[in-house]
Parts: C-alpha cells; sequence; structure tokens
C-alpha cells in the first residue's frame, strides 16, 4: 500500500494530473445540469462551504450537478491550484 504524507492543500505526485483527467472525463460523459436554478444553488452552496473550511484558495473548486434520478455524491483527487 502506498501512502503519501503531505502538508494540508498538498497533492502526491500525479494526484492532480489524475484528479484532472477524471475531472474531464465526467464533464465529457456524464449527462450534466450546466446553467439551471439547482447547478447554480450548488455551485453556490459548495463554494461556501470551501470558504468556512478554510479551503477555498487551496484547490481549483468545481461543482456540478448529474441528471440521475438517483442519490449521490462523490469527489475527486486533491487538485490543488496552482
Amino acid at each position: 500500500m502506498h501512502s503519501c504524507a503531505t502538508p494540508v492543500g498538498a497533492a502526491c505526485q500525479g494526484e492532480a494530473e489524475k484528479a484532472r483527467l477524471i475531472r474531464d472525463r465526467i464533464e465529457n460523459e456524464l449527462p450534466l445540469r450546466h446553467s439551471d436554478p439547482v447547478t447554480d444553488y450548488v455551485r453556490a452552496f459548495g463554494l461556501h462551504l470551501a470558504e468556512r473550511a478554510g479551503v477555498a484558495g487551496k484547490a481549483d473548486w468545481r461543482f456540478a450537478v448529474v441528471r440521475d434520478l438517483s442519490v449521490n455524491a462523490f469527489s475527486i483527487g486533491m487538485a490543488a491550484s496552482t
């Protein structure tokens, strides 16, 4: 098992690239809701949570809503902003 001990906000080598690839796949393959009141709310709420947690400027936070009737949420990687 590989472990990566890094300071908060620092990504393991390759983790940022892996997160970007998964993000691109999600954006290109899933049926996302792009600009509607639900998506606007989720994005604003997500950014609010990141600000309250003190991590708003430590990553390229993106929030999306998938057109799917099942209840689900997930996060990918830790892609630190540069």
